[in-house]
């Protein structure tokens, strides 16, 4: 291993994360050289000793897309020594290591984001990248695709409640009643759907508030009922596109091909 990462950057790396940081660190072939067991069970599910060595590529499914592209952003940075942040939304092949949701959250996902950055000797040359690994609420990713903008506020990820499911709300009612829950009108809601307002007023009075036995047209009750199950802080993951959310230099990018050359 070089001496530079050995004697400057691990020890640099250790100390943030005996302050709580989630820290990998590959080398210039992308493989993983160093974290901790505790960092890699968040990410991977794995212990370090069952990861070094190898790249994302060989960890993860190798069908799945967006960590190609995910490689694709490591070697960016290494040529244009500069840190990039990604948001991965929801991929439709789950990592091997990883168990799929099961019927209860199915409409609700996790989601990282992956702040990858160079490591540059003192001689100006790039040795090697590191990615710091953070838990986002996926109500920050709603705004950052819709809004154009990051919010880089780490939250306590939320998952709804059992009794949501007793409900049985179809994908679109939980759509409408999460976009409800983020103060959208019905008017902003039917245009985010691509369907007619009184679509949405359909659906609101016919199926929704009857479901949550609330009186109908009472907004103020059925915003306080999806609060309490959770649901304004979980996005329903059929509103995500597929792909990977780039981030650099206050620029946002949404890839959703391994094949789009990375630019900013």
């Amino acid at each position: 291993m070089n001496s530079f990462i050995n004697q400057t950057t691990i020890p640099f790396l250790q100390m943030l994360i005996g302050a709580g940081e989630h820290i990998i660190l590959h080398d210039i072939d992308n493989k993983i050289i160093f974290s901790t067991d505790k960092v890699c069970q968040f990410v991977f599910n794995l212990p370090f000793s069952e990861v070094k060595g190898k790249s994302i590529l060989a960890i993860y499914n190798p069908a799945d897309e967006n960590m190609h592209i995910i490689d694709k952003v490591r070697n960016y940075t290494k040529i244009s020594n500069q840190s990039v942040t990604c948001l991965r939304t929801p991929s439709k092949v789950y990592p091997q290591t990883f168990t799929k949701p099961n019927s209860e959250h199915q409409q609700q996902f996790p989601l990282f984001s992956i702040k990858i950055s160079p490591v540059v000797d003192d001689t100006g040359t790039t040795v090697a990248t590191f990615s710091i690994y953070q838990l986002f609420n996926n109500y920050d990713l709603f705004y950052s695709i819709y809004y154009t903008k990051l919010n880089n506020k780490d939250r306590e990820l939320n998952l709804p409640r059992t009794e949501l499911t007793s409900y049985n709300l179809s994908k679109r009612e939980l759509e409408i009643l999460y976009l409800l829950s983020q103060n959208l009108s019905q008017r902003e809601i039917a245009q985010l759907l691509d369907i007619t307002r009184g679509t949405v007023t359909k659906i609101l009075t016919e199926k929704i508030y009857t479901k949550l036995n609330i009186p109908i047209n009472n907004n103020k009750h059925l915003i306080q009922r999806a609060i309490e199950l959770g649901i304004n802080e979980n996005v329903p993951q059929s509103l995500v596109p597929d792909g990977v959310i780039l981030s650099c230099n206050n620029k946002i990018k949404h890839i959703v091909s391994k094949n789009v050359e990375i630019k900013f």
